[in-house]
Order: C-alpha cells, then sequence, then structure tokens
C-alpha cells in the first residue's frame, strides 16, 4: 500500500512539473519571444529556416547546405528544435518560429519555443 501511495506521490510530482514547464513555454512565447518567418529546411536530421521570400523549392530541394549558406549567407539559421511545440511541417514549408535566443555561430543557431506552418 505504501509503495502504490509513493508511486502515485511521484505520478502527481512528474505531472505538475511538465505542466509547469508547459506553462513557462507558452509564457515566453506570449510575453518577448520574437517572431521569425520563412522557408524550413531538414538537412541530414538539421533543420534550418531561410527568411529570404525568393527561394524556389528547386533550389531547396537541390542545392546543399553549404551552397544555400553561401547563396543565402545573412538569410538562413539553424534551428534548435530540442524544447520546441511543433505543429505539422515538415521540408519545404513556409514558417512562423517563435525564440527567446540567438546563437552566434555560422551560420546563426535560433532555440525555437515554437514552430507552425503559415
Amino acid at each position: 500500500m505504501k509503495r502504490l501511495i509513493r508511486l502515485l506521490i511521484a505520478f502527481i510530482i512528474l505531472t505538475l512539473l511538465w505542466y509547469l514547464g508547459d506553462l513557462s513555454q507558452n509564457y515566453k512565447i506570449q510575453n518577448g519571444a520574437s517572431t521569425k518567418e520563412g522557408i524550413l529546411i531538414k538537412r541530414n536530421d538539421q533543420f534550418y529556416l531561410v527568411s529570404n521570400r525568393d527561394i524556389t523549392s528547386q533550389e531547396i530541394e537541390v542545392l546543399s547546405i553549404k551552397e544555400l549558406t553561401q547563396e543565402y549567407s545573412s538569410e538562413i539559421v539553424k534551428l534548435d528544435l530540442s524544447n520546441a511545440i511543433i505543429k505539422n511541417v515538415k521540408s519545404g514549408d513556409r514558417v512562423v518560429i517563435w525564440y527567446t535566443e540567438t546563437v552566434e555561430s555560422y551560420p546563426g543557431r535560433i532555440i525555437v519555443l515554437k514552430i507552425e506552418k503559415v
């Protein structure tokens, strides 16, 4: 009986922590997060965002990340989606991202809070 009570308490605590983390992320999205719109590109299990509106779907499919970085050097960023809320997106989609942190690197890296299709 004591074991069952301990498991129930542990479950309640973990659920509460998960819920508080979710609330915290939603608060960041609504208060203080920046947004950026662009085309989502996936290469080698990594996601990138190109904010240039003139990029074609053929370029997305054919060019490597190195070539895209050279072509759109100031408009491409690598996305860190480890903590992101993702809503039905795939490579080639026009998306909006919400973020609070940008890491300086080449290409730049953004820690994403939320991503959704436009």
